[in-house]
Order: C-alpha cells, then structure tokens, then sequence
C-alpha cells in the first residue's frame, strides 16, 4: 500500500515556523486534500485538547455571558476545528466570496477563527461583511480570537501574495435555542 503524498513541507526544518511550511496547492481548495487534513487533525490528540481546552474554557463561558441566559444552554462544537493551508507564491488560490448557508450551514452557528501564522509575513487575514448583505468588507488580522455569523455573512480570503504560507484554525459553534 502506497502511502498518499506529504501536504507540503518545511523548506528549513531546523526552524519549523509555520510561514515556512511550504504547503502544496491542492491542500488549499482539494476536497480530497482538505479531507486529509481535517483527518489529520483529528487524529493529532494534543491539537484536539488544545483546541477543547480553547472553547471549554474560553469560548464557551464567554458565549454564556454574551447570551445572558439564565438557563442551561446547549452548544454543539465542531470537532475537530477546521485548519487552513494557504500557500504562496506561486500560487494564486483565494477564498472565494461566500457564506456558509450556501454549504449547508444553520442559522444557529457563529464561525470563529483565529489566523496562526502572523499577518505582516502573509498580509493576508479574512474579510468579514459587517452585516449580512451589506458588502462592507472589514479584515480580521492579527493573532486573535474572532467571532462573525459566517452562515449570514459574507467572508473570504485575498490572494496570498507572499512567500509564506497562511495557516489559521475556524470552527463553529450552534447555540440551543437558536440552532
């Protein structure tokens, strides 16, 4: 049994910094390859508890003081989170403009997403709709925590002009009652 090709490697592996990692092409928008990777994550136990630790300790309380509910609440948390290759140069792959109801997505869920690589090496982040329908387009750079209603909003991301690769982590939560 052949084993299936590498999803990229680090051009300098004595420095395994994450804008090194030289993604190949088909990881970005492969739905084959994207399958790889969502698997990959899966089986990577220190990711899956990191990110459980994220949402059970972060996400989750902060959500409960957002809703100010005074009765229990259920989440359904998207296991495992979403990780996204986006290569460089040469490449010119984008996200295309949409949003998630156009794949399925419910109501009921807000996307979070978090760019792991940093911006000023990329210089590309997601661009977010204020509101839905609006077109007003805002970036979500920098290496935080943020929140949008993907399944209503439209969101994408630019070209990745530069030599490094972007890597970010998204997932979504439904929120009971709404979901």
């Amino acid at each position: 049994l052949q084993s299936p090709p590498p999803l990229g490697k680090f051009v300098d592996p004595a420095s395994p910094r994450l804008e090194a990692f030289k993604a190949i092409p088909e990881v970005f928008q492969n739905f084959k390859m994207r399958q790889r990777l969502y698997k990959a994550v899966k089986e990577n136990c220190a990711v899956c508890e990191a990110y459980l630790d994220l949402v059970n300790s972060h996400v989750i309380p902060s959500l409960k003081r957002l809703l100010c509910y005074n009765t229990p609440t259920t989440f359904h948390i998207q296991f495992p989170p979403s990780l996204r290759l986006q290569p460089g140069r040469p490449s010119k792959l984008h996200g295309k403009v949409h949003n998630d109801r156009e794949y399925g997505h419910h109501d009921g869920e807000l996307n979070f997403w978090i760019q792991l690589t940093n911006h000023s090496e990329t210089g590309v982040c997601l661009f977010v709709e204020t509101s839905e329908g609006s077109g007003d387009y805002f970036p979500l750079d920098g290496q935080d925590l943020h929140m949008f209603h993907g399944t209503r909003c439209r969101h994408y991301v630019a070209e990745n002009q530069s030599d490094s690769t972007r890597v970010s982590i998204d997932f979504r939560i439904g929120i009971v009652p709404f979901y």
